[in-house]
């Protein structure tokens, strides 16, 4: 992983790429935002749904590429493959930090 990544966001792709909700839900703030495929889910709860819903419907794949640090947010394009329709994608995730945690992931198609 890039060297500038934060370090909930290098623990949060890793979830991912392990397909470990727990591990994951530990990198968000309480009151965390993702949205993804235009649906947002908010709170650790709605959160840990969707993840164990992509887990077991995509067993995605992640590879980390470009990222690029901004003021409020860091903003980093991932390769995803799995079992969805157009895989791989090259989908840039956009994330922003309040406190050492996620507080909200949005990810663009």
């Amino acid at each position: 992983m890039p060297e500038e990544l934060a370090a909930p966001i290098v623990a949060y792709i890793q979830a991912k790429q392990d397909h470990d909700t727990k591990s994951l839900l530990k990198t968000l703030s309480d009151d965390a935002i993702v949205t993804d495929e235009g649906h947002t889910y908010e709170g650790l709860d709605e959160i840990k749904v969707w993840s164990d819903k992509a887990n077991h419907d995509f067993k995605a794949e992640y590879e980390v590429g470009k990222v690029s640090l901004h003021k409020t947010e860091t903003v980093v394009k991932v390769k995803v493959a799995g079992d969805f329709p157009g895989s791989p994608l090259l989908l840039p995730i956009h994330f922003t930090l309040d406190k050492g945690k996620i507080r909200k992931v949005l990810i663009l198609s």
